[in-house]
């Protein structure tokens, strides 16, 4: 049996990301504007990078099923999937069905769970010159 490790299917979809990546940008300044604007284009890059190489982990191969997962990294957090708070997420993404089936799955129960995460800016990597603004305090 051939067996695909992460890195090796990465390698093979790098270019079909690089399309992906322009949407995902765009998809992240309209429903995270907030977020985006406290993050340097090198962060977004990483971020957007995280979730495809994350969403292969689990079977997500299309723009949609990407770009939920991409949501629901910057309602909960870089790792929500890892995270103990959030477990039935790493639940469902682990579990059995399809791609769309588990993202559909985690939209609904990430709905019904009444509470959000800290965002994506609660988790995400700081750049090593820290230039990038500081997110707000509300």
């Amino acid at each position: 049996m051939l067996t695909i490790r992460s890195d090796q299917l990465w390698t093979m979809v790098r270019d079909d990301v690089d399309p992906f990546r322009g949407r995902a940008r765009v998809h992240l300044r309209e429903y995270f504007a907030e977020q985006i604007h406290a993050l340097s284009a090198a962060q977004i890059d990483d971020a957007i990078e995280h979730c495809v190489q994350r969403g292969l982990t689990y079977g997500l191969r299309t723009e949609r099923d990407l770009l939920r997962y991409l949501t629901l990294m910057f309602v909960f957090g870089r790792d929500f999937d890892g995270d103990a708070r959030f477990a039935w997420a790493g639940q469902i993404l682990s579990g059995p069905g399809s791609a769309s089936f588990k993202t559909s799955r985690l939209q609904a129960d990430a709905l019904r769970a009444q509470s959000e995460g800290e965002g994506y800016l609660a988790s995400a990597p700081r750049e090593a010159d820290d230039a990038a603004p500081q997110a707000q305090a509300r």
